[in-house]
């Protein structure tokens, strides 16, 4: 198969991937109950932020916030596709269990619970033997909205508390008894970079998070096959490794690496309150330049000479070893699910791998 290269990104969810190619995202995932696999997909849609995304360095600080959007869009329906399911198969076996009910009244009584639920917009589904039904799409209430603007601002809090606020606690702290702004500035990064780690691998004790990381795996297989040119089966994509340059995982390590340099430049700020707003105005520039390196990082097999690839994939090695704690090996089943939501993604269109090579570099 001709080689093939486009500009895909994705992420796991709950039960399922996310794949994004430049005109389609698509989620797939994988009801518990029955093995069937729910396909959503949707157009990417274009705003004010869409026409900075070819900008160098700008792009970077819109992909972070599209890349929140979207991801917290597709952890919700995923979800509420597997919690639904979950919902389904109890008021099923409860229904079962009710002796009092005859089974025509129980199924119509199971079939008017299913109607009233908040699924109402029909989308289409593969099931695992590939047969073709409907389904309902879920739609967010008023409350829900509020649920999900509350728990995405306390994500953002903690995230600010725990890699900025408590950094630059220990920073004031030490500040008093070393005089290198470097060193203070490398302790400080060293420090963030262990909570974040410390982070991952509590989490990862997890058996849901496990499952997700496994889908995690399930994601950079399959777009490894993909960008190699090979058909989109389980067997193609299972030789693969689970470590992809372009991550989210070595995003955010490059961000720490890149912050010790710039966060430099701030000094001996008087106190913590400046230090953190500070380092919140300096964000934007520190991924602007993270995106660029994995971008850059993330064309090593097709231009392993060029010198400027080569040393954004030496300083991307580190946030690509990282991927070894938050990705594992997926089962067969796992990979199917990233292959129908990337398959989705690209509806039949070819991405020429020197166009996308040159929108690069």
């Amino acid at each position: 198969m001709e080689d093939k290269y486009a500009p895909l990104g994705g992420q796991a969810v709950i039960e399922g991937v996310l794949m994004r190619s430049p005109d389609t995202l698509a989620i797939a995932v994988r009801k518990p109950s029955n093995n069937e696999i729910i396909l959503e997909t949707s157009p990417v849609k274009k705003n004010s932020l869409s026409s900075l995304s070819k900008i160098p360095f700008v792009r970077g600080i819109v992909a972070l916030i599209q890349s929140l959007q979207v991801g917290f869009w597709a952890l919700n329906l995923s979800a509420d596709i597997v919690m639904k399911d979950i919902e389904d198969e109890e008021k099923k076996e409860k229904l079962e269990k009710n002796e009092m009910v005859s089974e025509e009244e129980s199924k119509k009584q199971f079939e008017q619970e299913n109607n009233n639920d908040k699924l109402e917009q029909k989308t289409k589904i593969s099931t695992y033997s590939k047969e073709k039904h409907g389904i309902e799409k879920s739609k967010m209430s008023a409350m829900d909205r509020i649920l999900e603007g509350f728990f995405m601002t306390l994500s953002i809090v903690i995230a600010v508390g725990l890699f900025l606020v408590l950094p630059a606690t220990i920073f004031n702290f030490l500040k008093e008894y070393i005089d290198n702004v470097i060193l203070l500035n490398f302790i400080e990064g060293v420090i963030r970079i262990t909570i974040f780690i410390s982070y991952i691998v509590g989490i990862s004790f997890l058996k849901d998070v496990k499952r997700l990381f496994e889908y995690h795996g399930a994601e950079h297989k399959t777009i490894h096959a993909y960008e190699a040119g090979d058909e989109l089966t389980v067997e193609n994509a299972k030789k693969y490794p689970t470590l992809h340059p372009r991550c989210g995982t070595n995003f955010l390590f490059l961000t720490a690496i890149i912050s010790i340099v710039l966060f430099s430049m701030l000094g001996k700020t008087p106190d913590i309150a400046t230090r953190v707003v500070s380092k919140l105005a300096l964000l934007p520039f520190v991924a602007g330049i993270s995106y660029e390196l994995i971008r850059l990082a993330g064309q090593i097999k097709n231009k392993p000479k060029n010198l400027l690839v080569k040393i954004a994939y030496i300083l991307s090695t580190p946030g690509i070893l990282m991927q070894k704690l938050t990705t594992r090996e997926p089962d067969d089943s796992q990979l199917e699910v990233g292959i129908i939501s990337l398959k989705a993604t690209l509806e039949n269109k070819n991405f020429d791998k020197k166009e996308f090579q040159e929108s690069l570099i």
